[in-house]
């Protein structure tokens, strides 16, 4: 039984063989012919068009569900197998808003326009709006890391130095300040360089600007980058105690600052001199104390470090000659 059955199938075997290939091609011969209408599933990005219609309003929005629009288009089969998803466009204009949160999709071909069956499955895209807000916020300068030893930031300054924000009102009104911050790690002299604003709450947090209109994209912010240098002071004072006095000692505290400024100028500077008309002793039968200001004897081009620093304390020290003593004791 087994030997008549093959000998069935593989008699004139050849035949057989060219028979089926024969009867494909002539298979794809008629689909060909026919051209027959197929049907695909595409999608493709929902372009928003006419945006500034709700900002006319003074409304602003935000896309729930939609940003993808899917839809199916029947063709013939020679088109279809040449469409792909960038040949279709999906619009949303926001001038056809409707109940106040549904905005028609439009689906249409780039090509083969006329030739197309779409069929739209996905047919709005879903919005929630908000009433639109704008403020103006001071741009504060900050900076992050440590100039190399021996240095210190002087000054920072920020350009442009204020920001344009609108948005939905529910983030703008959240915003506290906005802060540029630049690197000044290890360096040692003055940089400038251009950084993204950062936008922060009342709780300190850094805030997500996605939903948010900025007027700047970066801004400019420069560290001036000083030398830092410790000097004492040279005090002396001026006048004469009355007789019998003099004066013993002088004290001040404190008695080193920290001064900053570029380093040529740093190198000429030993000490800071106070002027003995400051500590006047003229007539004085006790001590005599007062509190200057030292940024009025810092050279130009040379401020302190730490403003702290700036009152110094400052006294003469004055007794009785050791003769007016004995005469004294005498009497």
């Amino acid at each position: 039984m087994l030997k008549k059955i093959g000998n069935l199938l593989f008699h004139n075997l050849g035949l057989k063989i060219a028979a089926l290939i024969a009867s494909i091609i002539l298979w794809f011969v008629i689909i060909n012919i026919n051209d027959p209408e197929i049907t695909r599933n595409f999608s493709c990005a929902v372009t928003v068009e006419n945006q500034e219609t709700l900002a006319e309003q003074g409304k602003t929005y935000e896309i729930v569900d939609g940003n993808t629009a899917y839809f199916t288009v029947r063709a013939k089969r020679s088109i279809m197998k040449n469409l792909s998803e960038s040949d279709f466009r999906a619009i949303a204009d926001m001038a056809n808003l409707q109940d106040s949160n549904k905005v028609p999709i439009n689906v249409t071909a780039l090509r083969y326009n006329g030739q197309l069956d779409i069929t739209k499955l996905t047919k709005y895209m879903d919005i929630t709006t908000e009433e639109l807000q704008s403020g103006q916020y001071i741009i504060t300068p900050e900076y992050h890391g440590s100039p190399a030893r021996g240095y210190v930031v002087q000054t920072l300054t920020v350009t442009p130095n204020v920001l344009k924000v609108s948005g939905p009102e529910s983030i703008v009104s959240t915003i506290d300040r906005v802060v540029a911050t630049v690197n000044v790690n290890n360096i040692t002299s003055s940089i400038s360089d251009s950084v993204i604003p950062q936008l922060y709450d009342s709780n300190g947090e850094a805030m997500d600007t996605t939903r948010l209109n900025l007027n700047l994209s970066s801004v400019v912010v420069r560290a001036e980058i000083s030398s830092v240098k410790e000097v004492g002071l040279t005090v002396q004072s001026s006048g004469t105690p009355a007789e019998g006095y003099e004066v013993t000692d002088i004290i001040y505290s404190p008695q080193k600052i920290e001064i900053m400024g570029d380093t040529a100028t740093l190198n000429t500077i030993t000490t800071i001199a106070i002027p003995p008309e400051v500590l006047d002793v003229a007539d004085a039968t006790e001590d005599v104390s007062v509190m200057i200001d030292i940024t009025a004897y810092l050279p130009d081009g040379v401020s302190l470090v730490d403003a702290k620093q700036k009152d110094i304390n400052l006294a003469a020290v004055i007794d009785p000659l050791p003769d007016a003593d004995q005469k004294t004791g005498e009497e």
